[in-house]
């Protein structure tokens, strides 16, 4: 999606997630201060997740933003996230003790070795989040957590729980009904849930040049159970004549 598209596609999706964005905003000022923090991001395909992981790291000033991704073809291959995660900061790492430099460079395929110890991994990447947080804040964003390799979600929950007086914010998102390692962990969580009525018929006005009619907007609504994803597609499929309620919807 080209830049400008995507920007506005955002614009519209954070519609009515001002509270949503002021509790990532707590999470991530709260760290700047020295008092790090996580967070799990839960809620449906759709309502927004990506998009307020998106606000977050284009809003955060003054700080080393640390992105990745859980993708499911790469589920079984350990670490592959962690080190997309941590290749901005590893050059960090020759400050560490030896063996968790190791580990990272065994991990990360840069040196032959045994397979790295989960405890050893988990140390080794929390010694470089606290290393890069000596510089500046560090901002950890992770998406679709639910689809994280399990060696990185097990050095990332490593980190999550151990990280206190450190500037290091870790923010995670995952779908609801996808069992996923983070699952039952006692992270704090923030449930991003289905616009409320007057969000969604804003949501709607935005995404459409003219808004549909009462009627029809009342329909949408209802549809699409407030996800913010569903508000902006389903009037795609109806004609012009449908929006304004001038000929009927499909059953």
């Amino acid at each position: 999606m080209p830049g400008r598209r995507r920007r506005r596609y955002l614009e519209h999706v954070l519609v009515g997630r001002d509270g949503e964005l002021a509790t990532l905003v707590e999470v991530v000022e709260a760290a700047r201060q020295g008092a790090a923090g996580s967070l799990v991001v839960r809620g449906e395909p759709g309502v927004g997740k990506s998009a307020l992981l998106e606000e977050v790291a284009r809003a955060t000033t003054r700080a080393t933003v640390l992105r990745t991704q859980g993708l499911e073809v790469e589920a079984p291959l350990a670490f592959a996230a962690l080190h997309h995660l941590l290749r901005p900061v590893l050059s960090w790492r020759d400050g560490l003790p030896a063996p968790q430099a190791r580990a990272l460079r065994v991990a990360f395929g840069e040196e032959d070795g045994a397979a790295v110890e989960p405890f050893l991994m988990g140390v080794a990447t929390l010694g470089l989040l606290t290393a890069a947080a000596e510089e500046r804040l560090v901002v950890c964003l992770v998406d679709d957590a639910h689809w994280l390799d399990d060696a990185t979600a097990d050095a990332l929950l490593f980190c999550a729980r151990r990280i206190e007086a450190d500037r290091v914010a870790m923010v995670f998102a995952v779908r609801e009904g996808v069992a996923s390692r983070l699952d039952s962990q006692g992270l704090p969580e923030l449930a991003v849930t289905g616009l409320a009525a007057g969000d969604a018929r804003e949501l709607l006005g935005r995404g459409l040049a003219d808004g549909p009619d009462d009627e029809v907007a009342d329909r949408l609504i209802a549809e699409a159970g407030g996800n913010p994803l569903a508000l902006l597609e389903l009037p795609r499929a109806l004609s012009a004549a449908q929006l304004e309620g001038a000929a009927p919807l499909p059953a």
